[in-house]
């Protein structure tokens, strides 16, 4: 499985090549809600 969060324009621009690569399988679109945020500190 592979899971990606991203803006629906960055996902619709690589959609074609990522069906390219599969010969089989399940691609679903979903909406999330985000609950909470907390971007990683960098040291």
């Amino acid at each position: 499985m592979v899971e990606v969060v991203d803006t629906q324009e960055k996902i619709d621009a690589v959609m074609s090549r990522i069906d390219e690569m599969m010969d089989g399988g399940m691609i679903t679109l979903e909406k999330a809600t985000v609950i909470r945020y907390t971007p990683h500190n960098e040291k």
